[in-house]
């Protein structure tokens, strides 16, 4: 359950980071790789499952961050 919270709030994290704070797209690009882990966690403890989480962070980027972002990030 740690890792689904985990992976949930670091992409709305830093997909909010990017739409606020553009010029620092390094520091969110390194920030992306720990994503990916997070994302292989959850997929690994709930199987097809994480596809749920996946559409829950994408819902709540969208809402609180730019929804070009949250939209790109999702693809």
């Amino acid at each position: 359950m740690l890792f689904l919270i985990a992976y949930i709030g670091s992409v709305v994290l830093i997909n909010f980071a990017f739409s606020s704070a553009p010029h620092l797209d390094i520091i969110w690009s390194a920030w992306g790789g720990l994503v990916f882990v997070l994302r292989d966690m959850v997929q690994i403890r709930f199987g097809h499952g994480a596809i749920l989480a996946m559409l829950a962070a994408l819902v709540l980027s969208y809402i609180t961050s730019d929804p070009t972002i949250a939209l790109a990030s999702a693809t």
